[in-house]
């Protein structure tokens, strides 16, 4: 190797050095900041990006591979009777609202489908899952429920009421909607969130929500919405990400994390049947002061748009809804081959094969 060609190597290296120096101090300095003010998103979130960025310095410095740990915790989202209940009956916007909300801070906290969540872990043929919000009902808001189970009993309508079952299917009906808080799909596909101009759906998915037929609507403002759910996101890394790129591509990426991308608004993407979204049957198991109610089943898939956004990520996956009757070792439909073209092939594999936190 000629000495130009050593110096221009050494004036590369040099040129990365500083600027991942710029880019670590940058994310220290906003680290510690987060820490003192206690704001477990925005720390989730600086985490993550740090991971994102640090991922790709090993390979650089000739060392071993760097973990940059993620300090994302759970918490619980408790809905209180005073938040839902208005004049007897459930405030179906205002539920709704707290539980798109928590799914809105979810996406804005895992970085918005633009960096790798997962950057410590990237096995190709992994669903990878990152816990966000356990959904629980407060016990006022589980005493109202329980209080009004027999307004969805149909043997009490019909035995104690002499109702015909026609009746007391339609009366049943009316009484979800008074009583329960329903799924909010419908609401998440149709209300714009805060001044995005975009449904949550499209802050959420990127894209806009297909057209529901009146029968599918009319099954999500007749279904029960569970507690005890997790709002996670899953991620299913069908290509083993590679950790070293063109130095132009790692140099502009450390150039823009310091710009500010990372702390810009962006979105991820999912398509109508996928992910959270999806039109189910009531079916078993919501316990409410000890009455058993049915609970609507939501299907849970992936979406192969979420991450298009992030170059590095080689993954499917979103926020969804897991109701507190299914298992994270329960098999979804996933993408495993060609996620990023016109003809993706699907595979089974569990909802989550590795939590993360």
């Amino acid at each position: 190797m000629n000495k130009k060609a050593l110096t221009q190597r050494t004036l590369v290296i040099l040129i990365i050095c500083c600027v991942t120096a710029l880019l670590l101090g940058f994310f220290v300095a906003s680290f510690a900041k987060t820490m003192k003010k206690g704001n477990h998103v925005e720390l989730c979130r600086q985490s993550i990006a740090l991971a994102a960025q640090t991922k790709k310095l090993p390979t650089i410095m000739g060392a071993g591979r760097q973990i940059t740990p993620l300090n994302c915790p759970r918490e619980d989202l408790v809905i209180r009777r005073g938040d839902v209940v208005r004049k007897g009956v459930i405030d179906q916007d205002r539920a709704h609202k707290i539980i798109a909300d928590a799914m809105a801070e979810c996406w804005y906290m895992v970085g918005e489908g633009k960096m790798d969540p997962m950057s410590n872990w990237d096995n190709k043929g992994e669903n990878y899952c990152l816990v966000c919000k356990k959904i629980v009902f407060d016990k006022s808001l589980q005493r109202f429920m329980g209080a009004h189970a027999n307004d969805i009993n149909l043997t009490y309508f019909t035995e104690e009421k002499g109702m015909t079952e026609q009746q007391a299917n339609e009366t049943i009906r009316e009484n979800v909607q008074k009583y329960f808080i329903n799924s909010p799909d419908h609401y998440i596909m149709t209300t714009n969130y805060k001044a995005t101009g975009k449904t949550y759906y499209e802050y959420l998915y990127n894209e806009k929500p297909g057209e529901l037929s009146q029968e599918a609507i009319d099954v999500l403002q007749h279904s029960i919405y569970s507690p005890n759910g997790l709002i996670f996101l899953n991620m299913y890394k069908y290509e083993q990400k590679t950790w070293w790129g063109t130095v132009a591509k790692i140099v502009g990426g450390l150039v823009l994390a310091i710009a500010g991308l990372i702390f810009a608004p962006f979105t991820g993407g999912a398509s109508l049947s996928l992910t959270f979204i999806g039109v189910s049957a009531l079916a078993a198991g919501l316990i409410v002061a000890g009455i058993v109610i049915g609970a609507v089943v939501m299907a849970i898939t992936t979406t192969v748009s979420a991450f298009t956004h992030c170059e590095e990520c080689d993954a499917v996956g979103g926020i969804s809804f897991l109701h507190a009757h299914l298992k994270l070792s329960d098999k979804i439909e996933i993408c495993k081959k060609n996620c990023d073209k016109n003809n993706p092939e699907m595979g089974e594999a569990p909802i989550c094969t590795i939590l993360v936190n």
